[in-house]
């Protein structure tokens, strides 16, 4: 909720690294947050060519699966004038005239603030999956997710699961609501007793 924040959403501030990143090849682009979707949002910039990105953490601790984070650290070694790790840095304020055009960072350590000239900003903040619960339950791989099939079906018989705390590899509402309705359906055709794998179309 920085000053501009509002003003400049869809015209340089961003959600979704998924739908926008395309648009940010040889780009100059910030990401905000500490979890799996920033970080994997760095590596998916990375891919298209940005020419510059920023990772923006409020902490120095990234909420973020092991493997992710060190895949990230191991790039920004890689790539050390294209990947730049800010942590315990937060967004005082967004400037730009029409379009979004700079980002005013602050080390809230230091208090320290300076500018920073960029030509979009994601904010990948704001959820956490934890599937701790379903350990004991079902199989978890190294990402933490639950791991299932494409028919939303666990390790366990007759348990399903959907949406961000799977392994489906897109982490967005519009495919979490249809990977939901798709375990929803599969959990009604366990529980009748429906054998078989059902129709396959073959266009």
């Amino acid at each position: 909720g920085a000053p501009g924040e509002e003003k400049f959403l869809g015209k340089g501030v961003f959600t979704c690294i998924t739908c926008d990143a395309p648009l940010f090849g040889k780009k100059t682009v910030a990401v905000v947050g500490g979890g799996n979707s920033a970080l994997e949002g760095v590596l998916e910039l990375a891919k298209i060519g940005a020419s510059k990105i920023y990772l923006l953490s409020l902490t120095d601790k990234f909420a973020a699966d092991e493997v992710t984070v060190d895949k990230v650290k191991a790039l920004a070694k890689q790539k050390p004038g294209v990947i730049e790790i800010l942590v315990e840095t937060t967004v005082k304020e967004f400037r730009g005239s029409k379009l979004l055009e700079k980002i005013v960072v602050e080390n809230t350590a230091t208090g320290k603030t300076k500018e920073l000239s960029v030509n979009g900003v994601f904010l990948e903040i704001g959820y956490a999956v934890d599937p701790a619960l379903f350990k004991e339950l079902v199989k978890i791989n190294e990402r933490n997710e639950i791991v299932i099939d494409e028919r939303c079906r666990t390790s366990r018989e007759g348990v399903f699961a959907a949406g961000d705390v799977t392994t489906l590899p897109f982490k967005q509402v519009i495919t979490a609501a249809g990977e939901g309705a798709k375990a929803a359906l599969q959990c009604h055709r366990w529980l009748s007793g429906i054998k078989g794998e059902g129709a396959a179309i073959d266009w």
